[in-house]
């Protein structure tokens, strides 16, 4: 039994839910970090050595990558790229899998969202200045100044859009750009300790990360490897290409007001897309029921006797009573 996977479906509910958690404040740490990257120029105080330049394009589709994580790399890789693949309806794991064809078009709607924001936020100024000829020298300055930021900001979200109506149009050109700069993020964050010994080492290595642990953070870098290749992004070494549209001869039109991420940022988005993709994997690997009875109580055990701290959590996550 065949069908075709639905293509961007609840790409308009996905973009009200990301536009309902900014005016909620529902930042994850990955938000913010991408956030602190925005406002990195207003910033003098804020870090410019060992920075990753990234376009505003860039930024949206790192939020987009955090919110989701990487579809799972499988065999048939293909299909995880262009909607006309044809999948078997009785897989049940197909359910949890995510498609770069429906992601662009996640990443097109927020786009749109983006610069209706921008848009709101220049038309406001604009009218502010209309309306209050009369201020003072002071008053009128300030107000120019920040509708030329606005203007900038304005322009550079109209260039976002277009660049992701063109990552919608063609996926495979989406997930080459999304992988490549998953692996400049992770080239700019630093190394991963791997070196376990001893049972103090061990709980300090899998505490560590935001409490991810080091293994994941490997997991995902293997991940990104089985990606490059069918995607061609490898070079003769077999190394993973990657880069950012800023290069060093800072020639594109947002170089010199690009958003900056330090190391540590990088990490922490790196850290987050890995977490939404090693879950992703575990759920499409096990059946539900599996999940239920066995990894769910023993994931509820291991939190207890790590004595994870939760800001907060479901009612049924309590290991006594699930027992």
């Amino acid at each position: 039994k065949k069908k075709k996977h639905k293509n961007k479906k609840g790409v308009s509910d996905v973009a009200k839910a990301a536009l309902n958690k900014v005016k909620k404040n529902a930042l994850t740490p990955a938000d913010n970090a991408l956030c602190r990257a925005i406002k990195s120029l207003k910033d003098a105080t804020r870090e410019t050595t060992d920075i990753l330049r990234l376009t505003s394009t860039e930024v949206l589709m790192l939020t987009v990558l955090s919110s989701q994580g990487l579809p799972v790399f499988c065999d048939e890789w293909s299909g995880l790229v262009i909607s006309e693949t044809i999948f078997n309806e009785d897989i049940e794991s197909d359910d949890f899998q995510i498609y770069f064809f429906a992601m662009g078009g996640v990443m097109e709607a927020a786009a749109e969202v983006w610069l209706k924001i921008a848009k709101t936020k220049l038309q406001e100024k604009l009218r502010l200045l209309e309306d209050n000829n009369h201020h003072d020298t002071a008053t009128r300055q300030k107000l120019l100044e920040d509708i030329a930021i606005l203007q900038k900001d304005h322009d550079a979200k109209i260039s976002t859009l277009e660049e992701s109506k063109k990552f919608n149009q063609n996926p495979q050109i989406f997930a080459r750009k999304a992988v490549m700069l998953l692996e400049a993020v992770r080239k700019n964050m630093g190394p991963v300790d791997l070196q376990y010994a001893g049972e103090k080492k061990i709980r300090s290595l899998n505490k560590s990360e935001n409490g991810l642990g080091t293994k994941i953070l490997n997991w995902f870098h293997k991940e990104i490897i089985r990606w490059s290749k069918p995607l061609g992004i490898v070079d003769k070494a077999g190394n993973v290409l990657c880069g950012t549209s800023i290069g060093v001869d800072m020639d594109h039109l947002q170089s010199h007001d690009a958003a900056m991420m330090t190391k540590r940022d990088c990490r922490t988005v790196f850290i987050q897309v890995a977490q939404q993709s090693r879950l992703r994997s575990i759920f499409i690997k096990n059946k539900i029921e599996r999940m239920a009875s066995e990894l769910i109580p023993k994931a509820m055990k291991q939190s207890t006797f790590s004595d994870d701290d939760w800001e907060d959590r479901p009612e049924w996550w309590n290991s006594e009573s699930n027992a």
